[in-house]
Order: C-alpha cells, then structure tokens, then sequence
C-alpha cells in the first residue's frame, strides 16, 4: 500500500511517497533522484507518518539541495554546426562536414565532425562514442590521483552509465559509478564526485562523520561543489 502526502517547508513544498510494510520503526529516505520515501511499521496511522515527516522536514530539505547538484544541467542538444558543447569544463563549436572517413576531432576550438552525411543523428552518434572513450580514460586517471588520499582502500570496479539525475553513486559492493556526462564538467569537478563518492565507501550516508571524512580529504570540496552546479549550462 502506498500514498502521496504533500509536506510545506518554508515556501517550498515535496511529495512524499509513504510506504508500509513489516517493520518496526519508521525510516524517512531522500534519494539521488530527488524523491522522498517513508517507509512505516503497517499499523502506523498516516497522521502519525505525516507529524514524523514534518519534524523531518528541514533535514529532507537539505538532502534535496543535495542532490540536486548532481542532477545534469545541460540543455538538450540538437547537434547542428555553430551549437557549443562542454569537453572538461571548456566550450567548444560544432562544426559538422561531410566527408569520410568518420570521425571527431578536437581541435583548437572547435569540434570537427566528419561523417558521410552530415546529419544531426549521426554527429549525436559518434559525439557520444567520442565522449565516451575520453571518459573512460579520464576517470580512470582521475580514479588513480583521487586513491592517493585513501591509501588503505582498494580500488574500486569503475563503471560508466548515462543518468538524468545524478553524477555519481557508490554501491554496497564497492562499485563507483560515475555519470558519462561528468566529463563535460572541470577536472576539479570530476574530482570532487570521485572523492565523494570513495567516503561512502567508510560511510554509506550523510551523516557527520561522513561530512568530516570529505573535509578531511578534500578541505576545498564546497568550491568544487558549487562549481559543479553552474558548470554545466
């Protein structure tokens, strides 16, 4: 069973999905893609689960601001000569020509594109593929650089998906995740997603000790945080 409850924090308000189920006390959860859950022992009236929410409410609020840096911020693209795309935190033109062989440079302030048609389907195609190969490689170097502060860990699996809401994520089993589209971002950016993500490796939540573990490796990590919610646009 499931409902919908509506919570007023301030001048801004969120949806929280209220689940319950055989357990004996009540867990409030914000997740990476900005959703709210409250899971409830099953007898536990609504109310009861709204007044516990409430009193929760600023704590949620923050965990949203949160995660909402990490959700990607770039507008989509149309893949047409003259529209700018992001490679490391920099600008770069698109300029699109038909030719072969078929293929993606990057080169001086621009990217060129060859591909035999010149159609917007197939720079979107093969602009992914190139963003995806240099990722590969830059989060894997980036992976090595950020280990040196965690000198006991053992190195994570390294994976690469494609996320709407967020940048990165550390599974239970130790698998960094890390968004393709981070590699549009600043090095220093990637940076601080990689680092983040490597505390919760010692501390799977937000709670102080995880919050004074980033400090600790990363005295600057607000900086590069603030940095990541306006670098892409």
């Amino acid at each position: 069973m499931k409902n919908i409850i509506k919570v007023e924090y301030g001048k801004s308000s969120f949806d929280v999905s209220v689940q319950f189920s055989e357990r004996k006390t009540l867990a409030i959860s914000v997740m990476p893609d900005c959703s709210v859950v409250a899971v409830a022992p099953i007898q536990t009236p609504l109310e009861t689960v709204c007044q516990r929410v409430k009193k929760r409410a600023r704590w949620i609020k923050k965990q949203l601001l949160y995660f909402d840096q990490f959700q990607p911020r770039t507008p989509p693209r149309q893949f047409v000569s003259g529209e700018t795309h992001l490679f490391l935190g920099r600008q770069y033109q698109l300029k699109i020509q038909v030719g072969s062989p078929n293929q993606v440079k990057l080169k001086g302030r621009y990217f060129w594109v060859t591909c035999a048609e010149g159609l917007p389907s197939q720079a979107e195609r093969m602009m992914s593929y190139w963003y995806e190969q240099r990722a590969h490689i830059i989060f894997e170097k980036r992976l090595s650089l950020c280990l040196k502060n965690f000198p006991q860990m053992r190195r994570p699996k390294l994976i690469l998906k494609s996320f709407k809401k967020r940048w990165g994520g550390m599974s239970k089993d130790g698998k960094l995740t890390l968004n393709k589209d981070l590699v549009r971002a600043p090095l220093e950016c990637i940076d601080y997603v990689i680092i983040h993500e490597l505390c919760h490796i010692e501390f799977p939540h937000h709670g102080s000790e995880f919050w004074s573990l980033l400090r600790q490796k990363l005295p600057n990590w607000k900086k590069q945080k603030n940095r990541l919610e306006v670098a892409l646009v």
